[in-house]
C-alpha cells in the first residue's frame, strides 16, 4: 500500500510557529524540525486547530491547581516577565475559568489555570517555567458553549501561521515579551517642533530588507537628507503581510514580518543616536475585521459597541469608545508606545472616524464618547511624557482639533497641498491662482507655526471643479493616503500626465511646491522617495515603492541636493534661517500676472532671521525683478532651485539692497528670476 504522507502543517518546537509540511527548517526562527515521537495526536495538529476563537473541545471543567501562583501584586494586562516567572493577566467576562497554555506546557489547555481576582472578571497568576519569547494563549472556559483558544489582546508579539493555510489571518499566537531593553539615548532630545522636518517612513520598502534593521542600514541617507524627524507608518500587526499598515489587528503587537520588538527599539536607539527623533503612526479608530478582541465576552465581544451603527466604520469595526476596558485598551496602549519604545510624538490616523459616524458626512453628529477619549489621550501624553509631539489627522480644518477640545499640538492641513498642488498641475500658466498659493501659506489654524502639518505631493489631472476636488480632500497629497497608482499617484508622475508635459517643467515645478512646502509656517512632510523624484508607485495596499539605492542618476542627484539645502534652511542647520522656524509671517508681494509670491518669514526679526523667499509659478524668466525687503545690505541666497551642485552651475548667490520704498519696505532688491524656480535669502552673520 501507498504510503500517505501527511499534508498537515508542523508546529517550531521552540516558536510553536506552524509551517508547512515541505520545510525542514522553521520559516520563522528558522530552528530545526524536530519530528514527534508520541503516537498520540501531535502538537501541530492541535495548533492547527487555533483559529482566533477556536472551539476546544474539553470533556470537563478545569480546576485552580498548584501550577499556577497567584499575584500579590497588581500588574498590567499580558504576560510580563518577573523575577520568579511570567505573570499573565487577562479581563475575561462571561466566562467561569481561564487557563493559559504554551510550548511551555505542551499546549496542555487545563494544566495552568488563572486565579479570579476576587469577584471581578479578571483572572492572572504567575508561571514559573515560562521564558522570554514562548508562545501562548488562554483557554476561556464557558459554562454555555465549548471552550475557546485565545489571544492575548495586549501581546506585544504575534506570530501568523504561514498563509498556505487558510487560518492565517486568524490563527494569532502570543508571545513572552519583556520590556527590558539597553538604551543608550539618555542624552537625546527631540529638536523643537518648531524645526522639524518629518519623513514618512514605510519600514516594508524603505530598504531592500523590507525590516527594522533594514531601516537601520539606510540612516544615513536620511542624516545626509538632513530630515530630523521620521513619522513611521503603521508598525502594528496588520492582517497584510505587506501593506501600508492601516488594517491593523492589534494596538499592542509590532508587526513580525518587520522584526521583534527589540529590533524595533534599536531602530529607535540607533534614529536618537543619530539626532533623529522616530513619531509612530498609530490607528485607533477601527481594526480589521479579524482582530484580536473580537470574542472576548462573547460575540461581537465586549470591546466592541453593541450598536452596530457605532461599531460600523469603511474601514473596520470601531472599538467601543464608552466601556471603561475597551478605552482603557486603547489609552493603556498609547502609553506603552511611548513608555516602552521611547517614541518622540504619535500621528493619530483619522480622528474624524473615530469622532463621527459616517466620517465622509459633514453632517453627520459627533460622538461625545471619542471627544473625551480624545482628552484623556492627550492629557495622558502631556502629563506622563511631556514634550513629545501630537498630531491629528481629521483632514476637516477643525480649529477644534488643535485646542484645548481635543489637545493635539497639531494636525493635517489638506487645503495648503490643494492650493499648491492646482497651482502646479495646471496645465497653462494663466491656470494658476497665485492668490490662493499665498492665502494658503498665511493661513494656519491658531497663528502658531507647528499648528498644522503641511505637505505637497501628488494627485491626477483634477476633476473640472473645485468643489469636487474638495470632497476627495483626504486623498489628495503625496503621503500614504494618494501615492496609489489607483488612487492619485506620486506627484511628478501626475503632471507628466498632462497633455503636452515637459519633463524639465514638471521637475521644476515640483521642487517649487517641495520649496514652499519647507518654508511656508507649519510642520513639513515629506514621504519616502520624495527627495529624489520617485515616480513608481503600487495599488492599494501596496505600499509606496522606492529605490534603496537611490539617488543615482544625475537628475535624482542634482533634486537630491536641492532638497538638502531646502531641509538645511528649514532646520536652521547653519543658523542663517532662524526666521524659518518663527511664528511670524508676511506676504509682502503678490503679482498674479507674472505667477510671482513673495513672503517674509522671521522669528525675533534681523540677521539671521528674517528671511524673504521668492517664488515664481510661470514659466517666464525676468532679466530684472524687483521686490522689497525689511533691512539694507548683502542678502545671502540660503537655497536655489535652480542651482546644479552637480555639475557645479551655481546661480546667484547674493544680492544688495538698496534704499527705495517698495512693497511697503523702506529697501529694495533687483534679481533674475527663473522659471518655475524658488529661492530664501537671509543676511548672515559671522559663527564664532
Amino acid at each position: 500500500m501507498e504510503r500517505v504522507v501527511s499534508k498537515k502543517p508542523w508546529a517550531c518546537s521552540r516558536c510553536t510557529f506552524l509551517n508547512v509540511q515541505a520545510l525542514h527548517k522553521c520559516e520563522m526562527c528558522l530552528s530545526p524540525r524536530i519530528p514527534h515521537k508520541s503516537t498520540t495526536k501531535p502538537v501541530a495538529q492541535t495548533q492547527h486547530s487555533l483559529c482566533h476563537g477556536k472551539r476546544l473541545s474539553v470533556n470537563q471543567m478545569p480546576s485552580e491547581n498548584t501550577n499556577v501562583t497567584r499575584l500579590t501584586f497588581r500588574v498590567e494586562e499580558g504576560a510580563t516577565p518577573l523575577v520568579n516567572g511570567v505573570s499573565f493577566r487577562v479581563w475575561a467576562p462571561k466566562v467561569v475559568a481561564v487557563s493559559v497554555a504554551g510550548c511551555f506546557n505542551e499546549w496542555n489547555p487545563t494544566s495552568h489555570v488563572l486565579i479570579r481576582e476576587g469577584s471581578s472578571d479578571y483572572f492572572s497568576g504567575v508561571v514559573s517555567n515560562v521564558l522570554e519569547y514562548q508562545s501562548y494563549l488562554y483557554v476561556f472556559f464557558s459554562n454555555s458553549s465549548p471552550a475557546r483558544w485565545m489571544t492575548d489582546p495586549y501581546s506585544r508579539f504575534l506570530t501568523v501561521p504561514s498563509s498556505h493555510f487558510p487560518a492565517a489571518p486568524t490563527a494569532l499566537i502570543s508571545t513572552v515579551i519583556s520590556p527590558d531593553f539597553h538604551w543608550n539615548d539618555r542624552n537625546f532630545s527631540c529638536p523643537p517642533h518648531n524645526l522639524l522636518v518629518l519623513y514618512q517612513l514605510c519600514v516594508h520598502t524603505f530598504s531592500s530588507a523590507g525590516t527594522f534593521e533594514g531601516a537601520i542600514s539606510r540612516l544615513p541617507h536620511l542624516k545626509e537628507l538632513g530630515v530630523n524627524c521620521i513619522e513611521m507608518l503603521p508598525h502594528t500587526q496588520d492582517i497584510h503581510s505587506c501593506c501600508w499598515g492601516y488594517d491593523p489587528v492589534s494596538l499592542f503587537a509590532v508587526d513580525h514580518n518587520f522584526g521583534t520588538p527589540n529590533d524595533l527599539k534599536r531602530l529607535v536607539n540607533e534614529c536618537h543616536r543619530l539626532g533623529i527623533a522616530v513619531i509612530f503612526d498609530w490607528v485607533p479608530n477601527h481594526l480589521h475585521n479579524q482582530n484580536v478582541l473580537q470574542f472576548f465576552g462573547g460575540e461581537p465581544g465586549l470591546y466592541f459597541d453593541p450598536d452596530r451603527s457605532k461599531q460600523e466604520t469603511p474601514f473596520g469595526p470601531r472599538l467601543s469608545l464608552s466601556h471603561p476596558n475597551s478605552r482603557k485598551y486603547i489609552t493603556s496602549s498609547l502609553r506603552m508606545w511611548f513608555q516602552e519604545y521611547h517614541f518622540d510624538g504619535v500621528r493619530v490616523d483619522s480622528t474624524v472616524t473615530l469622532r463621527r459616524l459616517k466620517p465622509v458626512e459633514n453632517g453627520d453628529p459627533d460622538l461625545v464618547d471619542a471627544w473625551t477619549l480624545m482628552q484623556e489621550c492627550t492629557d495622558l501624553v502631556k502629563r506622563e511624557f511631556p514634550g513629545r509631539l501630537l498630531i491629528a489627522e481629521d483632514l476637516q480644518n477643525s480649529l477644534m482639533l488643535t485646542t484645548a477640545c481635543a489637545g493635539f499640538h497639531s494636525q493635517w492641513d489638506p487645503k495648503f497641498f490643494f492650493a499648491i498642488y492646482q497651482a502646479c498641475i495646471a496645465g497653462h500658466d494663466n491656470q494658476r491662482d497665485v492668490n490662493t498659493v499665498a492665502h494658503a501659506i498665511a493661513t494656519t489654524f491658531t497663528g502658531t507655526c507647528t499648528d498644522r502639518v503641511i505637505f505637497t505631493g501628488s494627485g491626477s489631472v483634477p476633476p473640472p471643479s473645485i468643489s469636487l476636488i474638495e470632497e476627495y480632500s483626504s486623498l489628495c497629497s503625496e503621503n500614504h493616503d494618494t501615492v496609489p497608482t489607483d488612487r492619485q499617484d506620486r506627484f511628478l508622475s501626475a503632471m507628466m500626465s498632462i497633455p503636452n508635459a515637459k519633463r524639465e517643467h514638471s521637475v521644476k515645478r515640483t521642487l517649487v511646491a517641495f520649496g514652499l512646502m519647507l518654508t511656508s509656517p507649519g510642520i513639513p512632510m515629506m514621504l519616502q522617495g520624495q527627495e529624489y523624484l520617485e515616480e513608481r508607485s503600487g495599488t492599494w495596499p501596496t505600499p509606496p515603492l522606492t529605490d534603496p539605492s537611490a539617488p543615482t542618476t544625475l537628475e535624482q542627484l542634482r533634486v537630491f541636493h536641492v532638497c538638502c539645502l531646502m531641509i538645511r534652511a528649514r532646520v536652521n542647520a547653519n543658523r542663517q534661517s532662524a526666521g524659518l522656524g518663527g511664528n511670524h509671517q508676511h506676504i509682502t508681494h503678490v503679482n498674479q500676472g507674472a505667477g510671482v509670491v513673495i513672503f517674509h518669514r522671521w522669528h525675533h526679526g534681523g540677521p539671521a532671521d528674517d528671511v524673504m523667499v521668492v517664488a515664481n509659478l510661470s514659466s517666464v524668466r525676468f532679466a530684472s525683478y524687483q521686490f522689497g525687503v525689511p533691512r539694507p545690505g548683502t542678502w545671502n541666497i540660503l537655497f536655489h532651485s535652480e542651482w546644479d551642485l552637480v555639475e557645479g552651475e551655481i546661480a546667484m548667490q547674493r544680492v544688495e539692497a538698496s534704499s527705495g520704498f517698495y512693497d511697503g519696505f523702506p529697501f529694495v532688491v533687483d534679481v533674475a528670476l527663473d522659471g518655475y524656480s524658488i529661492f530664501a535669502m537671509s543676511q548672515h552673520v559671522e559663527q564664532r
